[in-house]
C-alpha cells in the first residue's frame, strides 16, 4: 500500500490532475446512468400499460362488433321482403370487418402467446359465425322464393321444413359460436387488465429500486467527492506546501 502511496506521490501533478478528472467523469457518470435507467423503465413501463389498456378496449369493441352480427342474424330470420334480407346481410358483413380490425390491432399489440392464440381464435370463429349465418339467409332466401310461387300447398310444406332447419343452423351452428365468442372477448379483455395490474405492481417495485439505486449512488458521490479531496489534499496541495 505505501508502494502505491508512493508512486501516487512520485506522479507529476498533470497525472494528478487527470487522475481526480477521471474520478469526476465516474461520478457524473454515474449519476447519469442512475437517471437514464430509471427514465427507460418508466418509458417502457408507460408503453407497456398503454398496450395493455388497448387491447382491453379493442376487446370490448370487438364484443359489440360480434354483437352486431346477432343482431344482424336474428334481422335475417325476421325478413319479409329481399331488401330487408339484402340490408341484414350486409349488416353482418360490415359487423365481421369491424371485429376482424379490432383483432388485427390486438395481434399487432398482443406480445402473449396466450393472448395471441385467443385472438387468432376469435377472429376465425367470427368467421365461421358469418358462415353460419349465410346458410341461414341462403334458406330464408328459398322461402321467400317459394311464399311467392303458387303451388301453395306444396310451398307450405316445403316452406315448413326450410324454417326448421334455419331453426336448427341457428341452435346448432350460430349461437354455440356466439357463446364462444362471447367468452374469447371476455378472456382477451380480462388478462389484458391483469396484465395492467402486474404493470402497475412492477412499476412500482421498480420505482422502489430505482429510489434504492439513487440513494447508493448518491453514498457513493459523496464518498468519491471525498475521497477526491483527500487525494487532491494528499497528492497536490501537501507535496506543493
Amino acid at each position: 500500500m505505501s508502494r502505491i502511496f508512493a508512486f501516487v506521490l512520485n506522479l507529476s501533478i498533470g497525472a494528478k490532475l487527470g487522475i481526480t478528472s477521471m474520478l469526476a467523469v465516474l461520478l457524473v457518470s454515474a449519476m447519469l446512468w442512475s437517471q437514464l435507467h430509471a427514465n427507460t423503465l418508466a418509458r417502457g413501463l408507460d408503453a407497456s400499460k398503454t398496450e395493455q389498456n388497448t387491447i382491453a378496449r379493442d376487446a370490448v369493441d370487438a364484443k359489440a362488433s360480434l354483437r352486431g352480427m346477432q343482431t344482424g342474424v336474428r334481422d335475417v330470420r325476421l325478413a319479409n321482403s329481399t331488401a330487408d334480407m339484402q340490408k341484414a346481410s350486409d349488416y353482418i358483413t360490415s359487423r365481421l370487418q369491424s371485429a376482424n380490425k379490432f383483432a388485427d390491432e390486438m395481434l399487432k399489440l398482443s406480445k402473449s402467446a396466450e393472448n395471441r392464440t385467443r385472438i387468432e381464435k376469435l377472429k376465425a370463429r367470427a368467421s365461421d359465425y358469418a358462415k353460419g349465418a349465410q346458410q341461414i339467409v341462403a334458406v330464408r332466401k328459398d322461402i321467400m322464393a317459394l311464399r311467392t310461387g303458387t303451388a301453395a300447398a306444396d310451398s307450405a310444406e316445403k316452406i315448413a321444413k326450410l324454417n326448421d332447419e334455419a331453426v336448427r343452423i341457428a341452435r346448432e351452428v350460430t349461437l354455440p359460436i356466439a357463446d364462444e365468442l362471447e367468452a374469447l372477448a371476455n378472456q382477451i379483455a380480462d388478462f389484458a387488465k391483469h396484465r395492467v395490474d402486474e404493470t402497475n405492481a412492477e412499476a412500482a417495485e421498480d420505482m422502489a429500486s430505482a429510489e434504492r439505486i439513487s440513494l447508493i449512488v448518491a453514498g457513493c458521490t459523496m464518498l468519491l467527492l471525498v475521497g477526491t479531496w483527500v487525494f487532491s489534499f494528499m497528492t497536490i496541495g501537501r507535496p506543493m506546501r
